[in-house]
């Protein structure tokens, strides 16, 4: 399995949904990624005492913290307006199988 690079803004999506109250397996689901993958996220917030449902963090703050926990991170850095929570979160709401009707199901396999 490849490794897939992950930049700021990747990371502050999961510690956005992570940080208003999905759970990690949903998230893991949700966006296409291995629970580990979303535990080694949230375990960086979670050592800095962060929990679910916490004081409101805005996108600039996320982003810092994402910096500071992963310094290898790529460089697109979040801005206002531009994390998960505040642009509709394409990877929670529209997954690769929702909005065709199929329940996911490719209709064109065989049977």
């Amino acid at each position: 399995m490849a490794r897939r690079t992950f930049d700021v803004i990747d990371i502050c999506e999961i510690l956005v949904h992570w940080y208003a109250g999905r759970s990690k397996n949903e998230l893991a689901g949700s966006l296409g990624l291995s629970r580990n993958t979303v535990r080694k996220y949230v375990a960086a917030a979670e050592a800095a005492g962060m929990v679910p449902g916490g004081p409101e963090v805005s996108a600039e703050r996320w982003a810092e913290l994402a910096r500071e926990w992963f310094p290898g991170a790529g460089g697109y850095a979040a801005a206002a307006g531009d994390v998960a929570g505040d642009r509709g979160a394409p990877g929670l709401h529209r997954g690769a199988d929702e909005g065709r009707g199929d329940g996911g199901h490719d209709s064109s396999a065989a049977a």
